[in-house]
């Protein structure tokens, strides 16, 4: 079921992009016309908004059927399929315009760059569909609920907590109803889903950055002033906007971890492939080299990087001495301690207790050490 839906997702774009194409021609605008590659950004960024939409509601009933037996099962399989989808739903435009647009004819339409050069249109769209997520869920998050609360209450029956600077007492039957308004409405507010579409978001916002910074390199201010907005926006929301949220504790992020390792690796690749496909840039420490010498360049700098990475991982891979010492030396004491209250004996170390049978009987200390006769 993913594999159909990546692939449906690749049909849309690139259905997308065709269509723009061919009413350009059709209508006689050139390659470099602006008018059809707004719009085409458009769409492409509103289709990866409702596929996205799509997919969570498939993914959830797919999960559900598959009955796994631990949350942190159901979790790490509800994750893994999110990410494979959204990655090639939320970037394949991207890759297809950066990387693919000049070599390939779909449906037989020429869906190529004015000259060969792409980076424009990139720029462009990274730029919209970025814009375009943020803005689309600032108004899911936060203005969507605040529009349902205030129409759930149009009548006046929300009530707020008397303000501590009223210096006039309300009567205690006006205060206990509105003490009770208060609970009902309270009552009825929205479950707080969890913290996982949270990540889902922030971890493919942060993908744009590291994928594509290159190309768009305005996007890491626009990044940074995005997250500094959400940073208090989304717990006032929470904590007024939904029903409080259960505790749940975890040791540490779990799937997402890989997925962000995954990230690392692939922003790699992209920015190589970036230098080598797309932009000219190495033209300017290079200005003599041909296409197959800027490739080969690409790929020494790709190699050197994933080479660093692998570096990196490694000297952070063991722990410190004095953390494992540290470690030894607490389930030493754990182990001393369990073998030191492990050995209970009922019938020396309680007053009474209960035999196999479910008979009552004394204890040693009962007697004081004494044998019962």
């Amino acid at each position: 079921v993913t594999v159909a839906m990546i692939a449906g997702s690749i049909f849309v774009h690139i259905s997308i992009e065709a269509t723009k194409s061919g009413i350009a021609q059709l209508v006689g605008w050139g390659a470099d016309a602006v008018l059809p590659k707004v719009m085409s950004c458009i769409f492409q960024a509103s289709s990866i908004l409702v596929l996205r939409w799509l997919a969570d509601i498939v993914f959830t009933k797919l999960c559900d059927l598959e009955n796994w037996q631990k949350e942190s099962e159901y979790q790490a399989a509800m994750i893994s399929k999110k990410f494979c989808f959204g990655f090639v739903n939320s970037y394949f435009p991207i890759y297809f315009v950066g990387f693919m647009a000049n070599h390939i004819r779909p449906f037989g339409v020429d869906v190529s760059c004015h000259e060969g050069r792409c980076l424009d249109y990139m720029t462009m769209m990274i730029a919209i569909i970025y814009i375009q997520n943020v803005l689309t869920r600032y108004f899911l998050i936060y203005v969507w609920p605040s529009i349902k609360d205030w129409w759930d209450n149009r009548d006046g029956s929300s009530v707020q907590p008397q303000a501590e600077t009223n210096d006039e007492p309300m009567e205690e039957g006006e205060d206990e109803a509105n003490e009770t308004k208060t609970v009902l409405r309270e009552k009825d507010l929205d479950e707080f889903e969890g913290a996982d579409d949270q990540y889902t978001e922030k971890f493919f916002h942060l993908g744009y950055v590291m994928l594509f910074g290159a190309a768009f390199p305005l996007l890491t201010f626009l990044s940074l002033l995005n997250n500094l907005m959400d940073l208090r926006s989304l717990a006032s929301t929470v904590m007024t906007l939904y029903k409080r949220p259960t505790y749940k504790c975890a040791k540490d992020i779990g799937s997402w971890m890989t997925i962000l390792d995954i990230f690392v690796i692939m922003s790699i690749v992209s920015q190589c492939c970036f230098l080598a496909f797309t932009s000219n840039g190495l033209y300017y420490y290079f200005p003599d080299m041909n296409n197959v010498q800027k490739t080969f360049y690409a790929v020494v700098i790709e190699h050197i990087l994933l080479l660093l990475k692998v570096m990196v991982d490694s000297s952070y891979a063991e722990l410190p001495a004095a953390v494992t010492e540290e470690f030894e030396r607490r389930d030493k004491e754990r182990d001393e301690l369990v073998a030191e209250y492990d050995k209970f004996n009922p019938e020396e170390d309680v007053i009474f207790y209960t035999d196999d049978d479910g008979h009552v009987e004394l204890g040693a200390k009962h007697s004081g050490g004494k044998d019962k006769k």
